[in-house]
C-alpha cells in the first residue's frame, strides 16, 4: 500500500537507511567502525598496477599539434607523466603541481570578494578546521568529512541561502612515528565570522572542541600555490595499501556557491596544460589539441628530439 508524504522518498530511504550516523557521531567512532576494506587479492592487484604505473612515468616523449583561436597553430612537446599523486619524480610532482595550480586560480577569482568599487579582492579569508585528534582511515572517512564541512557552511551561511562562495580542500596527513592520519579542512571563503563564532560553530558541528584557525586577509595565488601543493602530493609518503584504497581516484577538493560554468572553466584550465605540459606557455585560448605520436626516452633526458625524428613533418 502506497502513503502520500509531505517529502521525497529518498529522504525517507535516508532517514530509514541501516548504516552509520554521519551526525551525531565523531570521527575517531567512524574509524572504529568496520567499513569493509578491500579484499588482500584485490589490493595487491592495485598495488602491482600502481607501480607499473609510477615504472612508466616519464619515459616517452609526446607530441601535439595545438590550435588557437586567432587561426595559429604550433607543435609542442610533452612528457608521459604518470600524474599518480603517490609519485615522488620530481618532474611529474611539478607537472602535477602547475596543472592544479592552474585550476585552483580560476576557482579563486569565483570565491573572491567584491568590493565596493566592482572590483575582485586579491585576498580572502583562509579557514582551517580540525577534527581533533588522529585515526586510522577507513572508506568513509572522506564523505564524513565532507558532510560535517557542507553542515558547517549551511550554519555560517543561513541568512543568504547557500550564496556564499567556497573553495575547500580535505587534506588526511600521514604521520610516520603513529601510522594514523591527522584529517583536516583547508577551505578559502568569500567572508568569514570572527574567530569566537567559527570555533562555537565548528564545534558544534562536531559536537566536540576542535582547533580552528583563520587567516582574513590571505592572498589569492598564496591560497592556490598552497591548494595546490596540498593536492597535487597528498599520496607522497602515504603506504601502498592506503594509496590505492583511500587516495587514488578520490577528489578532495570541492565548492559551495560556485557556478557551474566556472567549475568546468578550471577543469578545462588543468585539463589544457595537463595535455601539453609545462612546455606550453602561450596565454591564448586554445581550440584543439591533436595528438601526434610518441618516442621513448630516459628518465634523465630533458633535451626532446628534434622534429625530423618523429617521421610527420
Amino acid at each position: 500500500m502506497w502513503v502520500l508524504t509531505p517529502f521525497p522518498i529518498f529522504f525517507h530511504l535516508f532517514l530509514i537507511r541501516p548504516g552509520f550516523d554521519y551526525m551525531t557521531a565523531t570521527l575517531t567512532e567512524l574509524c572504529l567502525e568496520d567499513c569493509g576494506h578491500c579484499d588482500p587479492v584485490s589490493v595487491q592487484l592495485k598495488i602491482s598496477r600502481l607501480k607499473s604505473r609510477l615504472n612508466s612515468c616519464d619515459t616517452q616523449w609526446l607530441a601535439y599539434a595545438v590550435g588557437y583561436s586567432d587561426g595559429t597553430t604550433e607543435s609542442l612537446i610533452a612528457r608521459n607523466y604518470c600524474k599518480s599523486r603517490s609519485c615522488n619524480h620530481s618532474p611529474c610532482m611539478n607537472h602535477r603541481y602547475l596543472c592544479e595550480l592552474a585550476r585552483f586560480r580560476v576557482l579563486l577569482d569565483a570565491c573572491s570578494f567584491r568590493g565596493c568599487d566592482g572590483q575582485f579582492s586579491e585576498t580572502v579569508p583562509f579557514v582551517t578546521l580540525t577534527f581533533g585528534s588522529h585515526v586510522e582511515l577507513n572508506s568513509k572517512v572522506l564523505t564524513f568529512m565532507r558532510r560535517k564541512f557542507h553542515n558547517f557552511m549551511r550554519r555560517i551561511d543561513y541568512k543568504r541561502k547557500n550564496h556564499m562562495k567556497s573553495v575547500e580542500i580535505f587534506e588526511m596527513k600521514y604521520e610516520p612515528h603513529t601510522g594514523k592520519y591527522h584529517c583536516h579542512i583547508h577551505a578559502a571563503l568569500e567572508r568569514s565570522p570572527d574567530m569566537v563564532t567559527l570555533g562555537k560553530i565548528w564545534s558544534d558541528v562536531l559536537g566536540h572542541y576542535a582547533r580552528t584557525d583563520v587567516k582574513y586577509y590571505a592572498g589569492k595565488d598564496h591560497v592556490a600555490r598552497y591548494f595546490a601543493k596540498r593536492v597535487a602530493f597528498c599520496g607522497i609518503g602515504v603506504p601502498e595499501s592506503d594509496y590505492v584504497q583511500f587516495f587514488a581516484g578520490r577528489r578532495f577538493t570541492s565548492t559551495h556557491g560556485i557556478c557551474e560554468s566556472v567549475i568546468k572553466a578550471s577543469l578545462k584550465a588543468r585539463s589544457d596544460f595537463n595535455l601539453v605540459g609545462a612546455r606550453h606557455n602561450s596565454t591564448k585560448k586554445i581550440v584543439f589539441i591533436t595528438f601526434i605520436g610518441t618516442i621513448s626516452k630516459f628518465r634523465g633526458e630533458t633535451i626532446p628530439p628534434p622534429w625530423e625524428e618523429w617521421g610527420c613533418f
